[in-house]
Order: C-alpha cells, then structure tokens, then sequence
C-alpha cells in the first residue's frame, strides 16, 4: 500500500469513526422472526436425529429379536411339529413336510420381529417423553 493510499484509508476511517446508524424498527422484528425461525428449524432438526436413533435402536432389537426366534424355530419346530403336520400332509401332498416347516418357521420369525419392533419402538418412544 502507498503512502497516498494509506493517508486516503486514515482519513476514510475518521471519517466514519463515529457513524453508528440507527436500525429501523422493521428489521429488529424481522430478525427476531428469522431467528424465531431458525430456532424452531433447529428444534425440528434435533426432533428427527432423535425419532432416527430410536428407530434404529428398535430395527436392532427387532433384528436380534428375530435371529433369536429363528434359531429357536429351526431347532425346536422339526421336534414339535413333525408329527402333527406330517400327519395333515400326508393327505394333501406326500413330501412337502419340509417345505412346510419352512413356511412356518419363516412366517413365525418376521411376525416375531415386526412385533418386537412395534414393542420397542413405542418402548423407546415412552421412554424419551419421560426424560
């Protein structure tokens, strides 16, 4: 910078040393608006990573619940059902005594995990009125 514009810049900022201007009335309560707003956009931001961790907590209690239940199903239904279904279906198709526990074992588990994630969910909703 030169000596010429380094004298401008001083003279320049005497100048407007003292100009403080007066904020119109209509702006204080526009910004007050805007920050009314940016602050309920912030709380509604916080209300949604709230409602996404306790829907992905539920997902994951479901998800254990029904690996669970599925393990439980495969081990225990070929020892319980075996002779009260085969017995049905013999008479409608020979052989698909398999296939069949399957279906049920398959249906049993996801309706196990749709209700443990129901039931979590509003447990974890609950909870968080609560707080």
């Amino acid at each position: 910078m030169s000596t010429q514009e380094e004298t401008q810049d001083i003279q320049l900022r005497r100048l407007f040393a003292g100009f403080r201007p007066e904020a119109p009335t209509g702006q204080g309560l526009f910004m007050a608006s805007l920050q009314r707003r940016l602050d309920a956009v912030e709380t509604v931001r916080k209300s949604n990573a709230a409602l996404l961790r306790r829907r992905r907590l539920a997902a994951a209690m479901a998800f254990a619940a029904g690996a669970v239940a599925g393990t439980a199903m495969g081990l225990l239904l070929p020892r319980i059902g075996t002779k009260t279904i085969s017995g049905m279906l013999d008479a409608i198709a020979p052989g698909a005594e398999s296939m069949m526990m399957l279906a049920i074992e398959t249906a049993s588990t996801a309706i196990i995990a749709i209700n443990a994630y129901e039931i979590a969910l509003s447990f974890l909703s609950q909870r968080q009125i609560k707080k």
